[in-house]
């Protein structure tokens, strides 16, 4: 954390994640569903500024993956995913 003023504050999140999503799709008439799980680095930028001693706000940003995912269908069609997973979360602080 690097304090710019007494108020505001800028942070790095560096860290390991994992997440999960499911893709369902029809694609020729045959309906399909695949359960796709990833783990690794995870990075990340954000500010909090202090209104009062207890209470801050903070935005920051993460990215949890990018990659590319090679799949075959058991048909035999082969599908590239380019996979970017990007989170941004905006938070209110109380300390006790």
């Amino acid at each position: 954390m690097y304090p710019v003023t007494d108020a505001l504050d800028l942070y790095a999140l560096l860290g390991y994640g994992s997440t999960e999503y499911d893709v369902t799709t029809t694609h020729d008439g045959i309906k399909g569903s695949l359960a796709i799980s990833f783990d690794g680095f995870t990075w990340g930028l954000g500010v909090s500024y202090a209104f009062t001693e207890n209470i801050s706000i903070f935005v920051d940003y993460t990215r949890m993956y990018d990659d590319t995912t090679d799949y075959v269908t058991p048909r035999g069609h082969a599908l590239n995913f380019d996979d970017t997973i990007d989170i941004v979360n905006i938070g209110l602080t109380y300390s006790f």
